[in-house]
């Protein structure tokens, strides 16, 4: 079986920052604007900007944070205000405060002070709490339920802060990274912000090359800075379902549309091209449409290859102006399709598999055509054939 929620799997090779991760996430999928509407009427009035880009050969996706506002230092208490002000789920607000306070404790053993006594310089700017709260949202939205990351790569060289120039790591992140597997490399340059580090430190379930199940989809998320000794400035991302045993998930499109034009002959005619085009199944429900027309919702559900030729014929058939698509998980149990030989001749049958246990279902077209053969019912051919192919699954 394959979990209905995906893992994602970072590989860092090259580092992480928080503005990395936010388009990390966005290019598997995320779409920030929900999450920017509620930053905009916050006290800050802030957005991330996201974009695709084509860098060394290779598309990806990069983050800003734009803020209209000028920087202001702020203690933890503040901060946990913002926070609790924005309209989020009790859950991202929890992971977000719970980061900070450990920034916190951090920063305070850092710097020899009471916990009290922190004021976030770089770590409680704007953008910096932008994308704390925009990661922990992200994860949200796309269902993740857990996080795998590669060892981390190590680097030096110094950095510009508010309490001067420090070596690198920046001593939050050197403390961040206490306890995660670390290699050796030549970088020079903050490949791994404090933002980055705390991200890390508050979702990654485990650190280990590689991971085992089935990919779903990957991303990359675009860094900002060029750094001496890093190819790629990238975090890249892959989310994948951990293999268990009688399910699987598998992406597929829905297409959506609204349709009160058609008579019922070319209603039925459009779903016998939809099925021939490679329709997974074809959904027409009744609805009232504007000015009180009856109408119905097309629903076209199929896999992302046959998407373009599907959206092509819809238009040509229901000369519709618009079809929604989304893109969505569905779990479907393990099975195969086999032909049967039995005494009334060959069918086709599919076999698969839930709680360890086999079951069969003859298929639709095999008994149809039986029964037209020999003139006798549906029901009838079913309930002949039914001993016959559960002998032959047995075996």
């Amino acid at each position: 079986m394959y979990y209905l929620h995906p893992t994602l799997y970072l590989q860092c090779s090259s580092g992480i920052s928080g503005d990395m991760f936010l388009a990390l996430l966005s290019d598997l999928g995320t779409d920030f604007s929900p999450l920017n509407a509620i930053l905009e009427k916050s006290p800050f009035s802030v957005r991330i900007l996201t974009r695709r880009m084509v860098k060394e050969g290779l598309k990806g996706t990069i983050a800003e944070v734009v803020s209209k506002g000028g920087e202001v230092f702020r203690s933890l208490a503040e901060i946990e205000d913002l926070i609790d002000g924005l309209s989020l789920s009790s859950r991202v607000k929890s992971y977000s405060k719970k980061a900070f306070k450990t920034l916190a404790r951090i920063e305070a053993e850092c710097h020899g002070i009471g916990v009290e006594e922190v004021h976030f310089h770089e770590l409680g700017a704007i953008d910096t709490i932008v994308d704390i709260v925009g990661a922990f949202w992200g994860v949200e939205s796309l269902g993740i339920e857990g996080v795998v990351c590669s060892p981390l790569p190590w680097f030096e060289g110094e950095v510009e802060c508010a309490h001067g120039r420090l070596p690198l790591p920046a001593p939050a992140t050197l403390r961040l990274l206490k306890g995660k597997p670390i290699y050796s490399t030549s970088i020079k340059g903050e490949i791994i912000t404090p933002t980055g580090a705390l991200l890390l430190d508050m979702l990654v379930d485990e650190f280990k090359w590689g991971f085992d199940g089935r990919i779903l989809r990957s991303g990359m998320g675009w860094g900002h800075n060029k750094i001496e000794g890093v190819n790629l400035n990238a975090l890249r991302g892959v989310l994948f379902c951990r293999k268990e045993e009688d399910t699987s998930i598998e992406e597929v499109c829905v297409l959506e549309t609204n349709i009160d034009h058609l008579s019922g002959e070319e209603m039925g005619y459009l779903f016998e091209v939809l099925f021939e085009y490679g329709a997974l199944d074809v959904v027409y429900l009744p609805a009232v449409m504007k000015k009180n027309r009856p109408g119905g919702i097309l629903q076209v559900m199929c896999h992302l290859p046959q998407r373009e030729k599907l959206l092509q014929q819809i238009f040509t058939h229901t000369h519709s102006l618009g079809i929604r698509s989304s893109f969505v998980s569905r779990v479907v149990v393990d099975r195969r399709n086999k032909r049967i030989s039995t005494p009334l001749g060959e069918v086709e049958v599919k076999e698969y598999h839930i709680g360890g246990k086999v079951f069969f279902r003859i298929e639709y077209n095999s008994i149809r055509r039986i029964a037209r053969e020999r003139d006798i019912s549906f029901f009838e051919v079913k309930r002949l054939l039914e001993p016959f192919v559960l002998e032959k699954i047995k075996r």
